[in-house]
């Protein structure tokens, strides 16, 4: 019976370490592990209907009139939007709405969030985004990413396919065909939010995500939400795991001879 809980309790402390959220924001409850949030927009655009923000996804319902899928309110028609009205909202999104106007110069702008994932590695980004509208080549949307002091690197740049046309549904059901549909890293974005992930080799004491946004239309949105950082706890002296087999074989030798004595 000894040999039998010896070998038992080797073999679970063989397993791989697992992973743990250390980071979120634009999610329900509180951030997560977020050091700084940046936005080159200090204040909301003068028109309500552009937006390169936050948005809070509740019963009052700010923001872009483009954001909201009305489609199944009672009384109402709609044929653009991403968030459902009909039932109960919650949350944050970053929403992205012609940001050519007049409140900017060049229409290009940048909103960043920093995480702190000191003592972790195999870091793991994933969020999610959504879109709709009929985009042209101009409409650009590119997310980045920074360990530390390091410059950006690129992590997904939208396109727009215009050689095509895209169905979209809306809650209530309607669908609603537009031309040049958005692509980000090669996939196509609808106004269902598509999940986004990607894994870092990299370490650092804190991670930047960062959004660079271009667009120019009031028919046209943009949205994310869900951005969250996954991670291994790292330790001051790793010492390699020995792998299933040979904890095994390691187990049944340190039984044989606790049996012979």
């Amino acid at each position: 019976m000894r040999c039998l809980l010896l070998v038992t309790i080797l073999l679970c402390y063989s397993g791989h370490a697992t992973s743990a959220l250390i980071g979120s924001a634009l999610a329900d409850g509180d951030d997560i592990g977020l050091v700084h949030y940046h936005n080159e927009l200090s204040t909301p655009f003068t028109s309500s209907q552009d937006a390169f923000q936050i948005i809070a996804l509740d019963s009052a319902l700010i923001g872009p009139e483009q954001l909201w899928d009305r489609s199944a309110e009672a009384g109402k028609t709609d044929t653009l939007g991403l968030i459902d009205t009909s039932g109960a909202v919650r949350g944050r999104v970053f929403a992205v709405s012609d940001t050519v106007n007049s409140d900017t110069s060049s229409g290009a702008l940048t909103a960043s969030w920093t995480f702190s994932v000191a003592g972790f590695r195999a870091l793991e980004l994933g969020l999610d985004i959504a879109a709709m509208g009929d985009f042209e080549h101009s409409d650009q949307f590119t997310f980045r990413y920074a360990f530390d002091d390091e410059d950006m690197r690129p992590l997904w740049q939208s396109s727009v396919d215009v050689s095509s046309m895209q169905e979209y549904e809306l809650a209530s059901g309607v669908r609603i065909n537009l031309d040049d549909p958005l692509m980000m890293a090669n996939e196509r974005v609808s106004n269902e939010f598509r999940h986004f992930s990607h894994n870092f080799t990299d370490l650092g004491s804190e991670l930047t995500i960062a959004l660079t946004a271009k667009t120019d239309g009031g028919s046209e949105v943009f949205a994310f939400n869900n951005l969250k950082i996954q991670g291994e706890r790292t330790v001051a002296a790793p010492v390699p795991e020995p792998n299933g087999l040979l904890t095994l074989v390691i187990a049944i030798g340190l039984c044989s001879m606790r049996c012979r004595v």
